[in-house]
């Protein structure tokens, strides 16, 4: 049986989001947050509610409702990117739209996310 750390990386090398990342950006990626899992119908961020972490979905699906509407994310998906580390309030209210497993990350997990994200974007797939 895998570790928490080890599940989520097998995960994270399914997700066609993180194509483009090397092996050691992956793993980094994986031991940033915990993974956790949330039931249908959980609400994770609540429009106007400051949010305090980021959830990057691994399976299942959100429902993000906005004022202009609601839309679906699945996995590869973040949810309430920027929002930890501006200190704004959640933009949207997204609840767990089936059973839903994520890799939550806290504000500092966010700015190493966007550091390794940014070292990908730069080298595909040459990043360590």
């Amino acid at each position: 049986m895998l570790g928490r750390h080890e599940d989520t990386l097998v995960r994270l090398r399914e997700l066609s989001a993180f194509d483009d990342w090397g092996a050691d950006d992956l793993a980094h990626l994986a031991r940033l947050g915990d993974r956790l899992e949330f039931r249908t119908g959980t609400c994770l961020t609540r429009a106007g509610v400051p949010a305090r972490q980021a959830f990057l979905i691994l399976d299942g699906a959100a429902a993000r409702t906005r004022a202009d509407g609601t839309d679906v994310l699945g996995p590869g998906d973040l949810v309430c990117e920027l929002e930890p580390l501006t200190g704004e309030p959640a933009s949207a209210t997204v609840r767990a739209a089936s059973e839903l497993t994520v890799l939550v990350l806290a504000a500092t997990a966010v700015i190493r996310f966007h550091k390794l994200l940014g070292a990908v974007l730069r080298n595909p797939g040459e990043t360590s």
